[in-house]
C-alpha cells in the first residue's frame, strides 16, 4: 500500500490512484573525511642556525663586585647566609622577625577581643 501527503488535512492517507510503485531515494554513501593537505610556503628560505660550543678553557670574565660577593657567601664561616650580608642583613633580620612578632600578638588581641566582648 503506498501513501501520500495530503495537503488538505495535512496527513499521509492512501494513494489508491498510483499505479506505479514509488522506489525510496537511495542514499549517498558518505565521502570519507580526509583532512586536506598541507602546503607550504617554498619561497621563503630557511637557513639553519649555527651554534657554536664555547670551549672550557676560555672562561667569561664575572665583574669584580659579583666575585666578592661570591667569596663573601660561600665562605664556610658558620653565618646563616641571611646573616653573611654584614651588620644590614642583622639590621634586615631583626626587623622582619620584630614585625612578624607584632603582627601576631595583634592578631591574637584582636581574636581575643572579638571572643570576649562585652
Amino acid at each position: 500500500m503506498y501513501h501520500r501527503f495530503c495537503t488538505v488535512t495535512g496527513r499521509l492517507a492512501s494513494a489508491a490512484n498510483v499505479q506505479a510503485p514509488l522506489n525510496p531515494i537511495r542514499p549517498v554513501l558518505l565521502q570519507t573525511a580526509t583532512p586536506p593537505s598541507v602546503i607550504y610556503d617554498t619561497s621563503v628560505k630557511i637557513t639553519p642556525i649555527t651554534v657554536r660550543c664555547q670551549s672550557s678553557s676560555v672562561k667569561n670574565p664575572l665583574p669584580e663586585h659579583i666575585r666578592r660577593k661570591m667569596e663573601i657567601f660561600q665562605a664556610d664561616n658558620d653565618l646563616p647566609v641571611h646573616l653573611k650580608g654584614g651588620p644590614k642583613d642583622v639590621i634586615l633580620a631583626n626587623f622582619t622577625i620584630g614585625l612578624a612578632l607584632v603582627g601576631f600578638v595583634s592578631t591574637v588581641y584582636t581574636g581575643l577581643t572579638m571572643a570576649f566582648r562585652t
